[in-house]
């Protein structure tokens, strides 16, 4: 997701397929984060500091956005985010 326009194809898939979450490996983003796009999906990522090498995220769309909990980006292959589902707490890994 480093390119230009990488974010936006990705988001347009998630609508395609009519995904509430999408988990990215080699996201290739630097720092620890959340960040909101335009069309209102909600970027949660861990990377490694300055380098863009490795890097995980979650995507969530604004509804899912409203049952999160809390995330914890741990390092740069590990990121840890917590929901509140209808029928119990749920974390994803």
């Amino acid at each position: 997701m480093f390119e230009t326009g990488k974010t936006a194809q990705v988001t347009k898939e998630i609508e395609r397929y009519d995904l509430d979450i999408l988990g990215i490996s080699e996201s290739r983003w630097t720092g620890m984060g959340r960040k909101t796009n335009g069309d209102g999906f909600t970027i949660l990522f861990s990377g490694k500091g300055t380098t863009h090498v490795n890097g995980v995220a979650l995507i969530i769309t604004r509804n899912t956005e409203k049952t999160l909990f809390g995330y914890n980006p741990v390092s740069n292959r590990t990121i840890i985010a917590r929901f509140h589902s209808s029928y119990c707490k749920l974390n994803i890994l």
